[in-house]
């Protein structure tokens, strides 16, 4: 029994570190907003970027509808 403890305390322990890094890496990131016309559409353009300023996570296109541009 004192085995299993044992073991269920150190998964939880390492659990503990990989959500504290994760929340960590999450809040040092950094996310851009911008409107961007592609193929004659709008779109808001979401680009979250690595702290180190170079390396993307991630970047989306919304749709935005019932603008029109002049």
């Amino acid at each position: 029994m004192k085995k299993l403890t044992f073991i269920f305390t150190l998964i939880l322990s390492f659990a503990n570190l990989f959500f504290k890094a994760s929340e960590c890496y999450h809040y040092h990131t950094i996310k851009e907003s911008k409107l961007v016309r592609l193929a004659g559409k709008n779109y808001l353009q979401v680009t979250i970027k690595d702290p180190d300023n170079i390396t993307y996570v991630s970047q989306q296109r919304y749709l935005i509808k019932n603008i029109n541009h002049h």
